[in-house]
């Protein structure tokens, strides 16, 4: 499969598509990191390679960079539930629940199909719960 996406990508350098397949698709982080930056130049408003690019930040221990794909994205596609139901991931692992459940809330409300979004929401309100059990 890598060698059809690298052949693709040769043929037409500019090819978002191939290139971002290309880039899930390999296994080093710098060159995955260089080729969503790419994408992101060649589409600066698709959020698809933002977002892997967020994961892979966020995989290396670089919260503040992932955060601000993320931010980047939601601002080119604020109606976009995959970018919003990502920053719910985020601001969940970061323990901002409210901006959590805001974030999950506006997926459902784009996309009320979501299962991943509703089962997320659920957990921030099962760890909300926890957290008030504990405080007494």
């Amino acid at each position: 499969m890598i060698t059809e996406y690298e052949q693709a990508v040769s043929l037409d350098p500019e090819n978002y598509d191939a290139l971002i397949r290309l880039a899930n698709a390999v296994g080093h982080a710098d060159e995955r990191r260089r080729m969503y930056e790419k994408c992101i130049a060649l589409e600066p408003s698709r959020p698809d390679a933002r977002i892997n690019l967020a994961q892979l930040y966020e995989a290396e221990g670089q919260p503040e960079k992932a955060m601000a794909e993320v931010q980047q994205a939601l601002a080119r596609r604020p109606n976009n539930a995959w970018v919003n139901e990502t920053l719910g991931y985020m601001l969940k692992d970061r323990k901002r629940y409210d901006e959590a459940i805001a974030a999950f809330t506006k997926a459902l409300e784009l996309d009320s199909t979501s299962f991943t979004a509703r089962i997320q929401l659920g957990s921030v309100y099962l760890e909300l719960g926890s957290a008030s059990i504990a405080d007494g």
